[in-house]
């Protein structure tokens, strides 16, 4: 092909990829409170930044006793046209006017009502009141004074690298942007409103580059943003092997015969005919649930004289049931 042609020749993505400062400060502001709150480890740096802070801390965290703070930076930013800036300066330079703003908020359905609300509400409170307006700038500086030379040293080029990865993946012919998206977009409230600018041509995929995952989706006239960070996906698929572990130990325990037969051992040490006795079963079936508990690692056999006799494994068991159930409830585990 003609070098001139070649360059004329462009390719349409599905989806524009763009890093946005703001976007990766607003879910790091998330996740400063929201991930301790649940167990959930901050990289190194945040969490030496945290301790450094205490009192900035207090501060911001008057701002999220409701939802945590970084949500009405989407506003903030749609306000004051720095979304999709790639560092933090101009967002905190226009900070005091954005938040004193007192113009209505733009429709955003990717929010609950109950969110919604609570984002009014912190607005409302910036623009009306000069005194809590001045706190918050001054915090919200300090700290993006705290996080910008992490963004610019290592969070712009990871973002710039996932960045790069998305659009390769887009220009190919088989490509489906959906491939792409955060778990998020799926739920029941996004997924048609992200389907809705895939159509329109409206959707922005934000890579994330201050945290490796984590995800947010949020819809303003106009666009839908999506961001996800590098690992998020693979966050999902390690979750699904945890998963899979879990129902293989519930599995286990899942036949009412397996769970007589583990009772009776964890009382008092007894052979396979004892068992067959005790719960009027031939001496083969006893044998088979035995045979699986034991490759399980649930029960333990020993020899006396002839004999064998089995034992529950009393840790085991209560790490196949306990550390599931505790996992499985865990708030951090998805």
């Amino acid at each position: 092909m003609p070098a001139e042609v070649a360059a004329a020749v462009t390719v349409t993505l599905p989806a524009e990829v763009r890093a946005s400062a703001v976007m990766d400060f607003a879910y790091f502001s998330f996740a400063l409170f929201e991930w301790p709150s649940r167990g959930e480890p901050l990289p190194d740096w945040a969490a030496s930044l945290a301790a450094r802070e205490p009192d900035m801390m207090v501060a911001l965290r008057r701002y999220a006793s409701d939802v945590c703070v970084g949500a009405e930076f989407i506003v903030l930013a749609r306000r004051s046209g720095t979304m999709f800036d790639r560092d933090l300066g101009r967002f905190l330079q226009r900070l005091e006017e954005s938040a004193a703003d007192t113009s209505p908020m733009p429709p955003m359905p990717s929010e609950t009502p109950g969110d919604l609300e609570h984002i009014r509400k912190r607005l409302h409170l910036l623009a009306h009141d000069t005194e809590a307006r001045h706190e918050y700038v001054q915090v919200v500086r300090r700290l993006g004074a705290l996080v910008a030379p992490v963004w610019e040293r290592e969070g712009l080029p990871r973002a710039d690298r996932l960045g790069s990865e998305m659009r390769t993946r887009l220009g190919q012919p088989w490509a489906d942007v959906r491939d792409l998206l955060p778990p998020l977009a799926r739920m029941e409230l996004l997924a048609p409103l992200v389907e809705e600018a895939i159509a329109r041509r409206e959707l922005v995929l934000v890579p994330m580059g201050l945290l490796d995952h984590g995800a947010s989706v949020y819809a303003l006239p106009g666009v839908v943003l999506a961001q996800r960070g590098v690992n998020t996906g693979q966050r999902l698929a390690r979750r699904r092997e945890e998963a899979e572990g879990i129902a293989g130990n519930f599995k286990m325990l899942s036949d009412p015969t397996r769970i007589m037969i583990l009772a009776i051992v964890a009382t008092t040490a007894c052979s396979i005919t004892d068992i067959a006795g005790m719960l009027g079963l031939s001496q083969p079936t006893v044998s088979v649930h035995m045979k699986a508990l034991r490759e399980a690692g649930l029960v333990e056999a020993t020899r006396e004289g002839n004999r064998s006799l089995y034992r529950a494994n009393r840790e085991t068991v209560r790490r196949a049931v306990g550390d599931s159930l505790e996992r499985l409830l865990d708030p951090t585990w998805f």
